[in-house]
């Protein structure tokens, strides 16, 4: 995915102007379909709403079967793509927290509880507390394919099941509100 700013898109689907801005292949901002909030092409499936079903648990397959095949399985995993460029850029939200207890202070902005925004890790891109682990690199890797265990596995030293989980939530609920900046492609 490239940081362009896209234009907007006239189709007609089923007879009917259908004006969106594509997110990717698969995802689209329709301003008329749930106040332009990221949802797949020709549905009003919300992107937010995908990830919620992937933090409750469900995999890919169970996650096409319950929309009977209206998205498919890349398209689901590509919500993860989409939800990894909120992730590219610092964010200073919410009270500075500041933690003694290592040689130097650590600064951070928590997003969650394992899930943090420290302006000297990162230039204050979303991590992992603690790692220099990019939040966007986890939805790249989950967009990419591997699976919630598969993570866990590959990195359970730096953050249990719960954080990939927040990681994911955190997502969808950036996801579920209309976002003017996710003009890429």
């Amino acid at each position: 995915m490239t940081n362009k700013k896209t234009k907007m898109v006239t189709e007609d689907w089923n007879g009917e102007e259908y004006r969106f801005y594509p997110l990717g292949e698969f995802i689209v901002r329709a301003p008329a379909i749930w106040e332009g909030r990221p949802t797949f092409k020709y549905t009003h499936i919300e992107v937010a709403a995908v990830l919620g079903l992937f933090a409750d648990g469900l995999t890919t397959d169970e996650i096409v079967s319950k929309y009977r095949g209206k998205i498919s399985r890349e398209a689901a995993l590509a919500s993860f793509r989409v939800a990894s460029e909120l992730f590219k850029k610092p964010i200073y939200e919410g009270e500075l927290v500041v933690e003694n207890d290592q040689d130097e202070p650590y600064e951070y902005y928590p997003l969650g509880e394992y899930v943090v925004s420290a302006p000297e890790v990162r230039i204050g891109i979303p991590t992992i507390k603690n790692t220099r682990i990019d939040v966007w690199w986890i939805l790249k890797l989950l967009a990419d394919g591997e699976t919630i265990e598969e993570l866990v596995e590959d990195y359970d030293r730096y953050f249990p099941e719960e954080g990939v989980i927040e990681v994911i939530r955190i997502a969808a609920s950036r996801l579920g509100v209309p976002v003017p900046e996710l003009q890429t492609v």
